[in-house]
């Protein structure tokens, strides 16, 4: 079996541009948007770019990765829907979050089992 991999692209930010994110998020996020009015990827990505921070540090993958990091470390309370993100300072929109994160993971290892299935008999 192979490797797997832990790729952690948050902490390879610089310092500077991880400063701009949690500010974002800690400040900007939570006092002009909500559940009913999310901010969404886009959105993330002009203000990053207003706030100075180069281009290729606002593609979506460290984006992702940099509300992948405040959730686990508990550091923000990063709530989102199809519609786009917010700060959730309500339990009903964290318990929200955790159940359509915990559905994902649940589809993930339904597919991950179903390419194992051909994989074996191969």
């Amino acid at each position: 079996m192979r490797t797997k991999r832990n790729k952690n692209l948050a902490k390879y930010l610089p310092e500077e541009i991880k400063a701009v994110y949690y500010q974002i998020f800690t400040e900007i996020i939570p006092k002009n948007y909500s559940c009913s009015n999310p901010i969404t990827d886009p959105q993330i990505r002009e203000l990053l770019l207003v706030k100075g921070v180069k281009k290729a540090f606002t593609k979506g993958i460290y984006l992702r990765a940099i509300v992948n990091e405040y959730r686990k470390t508990a550091m923000v309370p990063i709530c989102s829907n199809n519609r786009g993100y917010w700060v959730g300072n309500k339990k009903e929109d964290i318990i929200n979050t955790i159940e359509s994160l915990e559905n994902r993971i649940v589809g993930l290892q339904e597919a991950a089992n179903g390419l194992r299935n051909i994989y074996n008999n191969l």
